[in-house]
């Protein structure tokens, strides 16, 4: 996983391993992948983002391509943020 990603978002190196298993998890780190369609909408990319929290977390200087890895990390990562760093800081 690029470092890009948690640089953007302003968080530790140390989060490249979980994000990825989190990644493989999703979407078995596919950044093609569409998942099941859901009353929120349908999720794609590695990390499974859904429309409406695509366009409201995504960062407007990076393309704006769900499919794009750094993108839909950086979508992601914005809005599990506060959840993700109560995990990975105990």
């Amino acid at each position: 996983m690029s470092h890009s990603l948690l640089e953007i978002t302003d968080n530790p190196a140390a989060w490249s391993g979980p994000m990825t298993e989190q990644g493989d998890i999703e979407s078995g780190g596919n950044p093609g992948a569409v998942g099941p369609d859901s009353p929120e909408g349908t999720p794609e990319g590695v990390w499974q983002v859904k429309p409406g929290t695509y366009s409201a977390y995504r960062d407007p200087n990076l393309v704006d391509d769900v499919h794009d890895v750094l993108s839909n990390g950086v979508a992601a990562l914005r809005y599990d943020l506060p959840d993700l760093r109560m995990l990975m800081t105990g």
